[in-house]
């Protein structure tokens, strides 16, 4: 039971899907991560932009935490701008956001 059944509501932001397929180029590995963006693109029903209000709370959020990567801060800055306060991620570094709450994967 889960997102691709339609049963617990699904949002990422355009950078995640960046993040892919970079991160599938950098190993050399651009075809799969191609797959892999199709796959995560079809699957997730919304997926959010960023824009200049998200960019301005990720810098807040950074003058708050400087253990937190600007990457990581931007999606938690699109969380927030949507009043979105649950990540699915083994990133424990999102615990330390005020307002966002985390699950780990590994433990479904």
């Amino acid at each position: 039971m889960g997102i691709s059944e339609g049963k617990i509501p699904g949002v990422i932001d355009c950078e995640v899907l960046q993040e892919l397929l970079y991160r599938y180029w950098h190993i050399g590995e651009l075809e799969k991560g191609l797959e892999v963006f199709e796959y995560f693109q079809s699957l997730i029903p919304k997926i959010l932009e960023i824009n200049r209000s998200d960019l301005v709370t990720a810098a807040q959020i950074l003058k708050e935490n400087s253990l937190i990567s600007p990457r990581d801060a931007i999606h938690a800055a699109v969380m927030k701008n949507n009043k979105i306060n649950l990540i699915c991620t083994t990133d424990s570094h999102f615990d330390k956001i005020e307002g966002i709450k985390r699950k780990d994967p590994l433990a479904y």
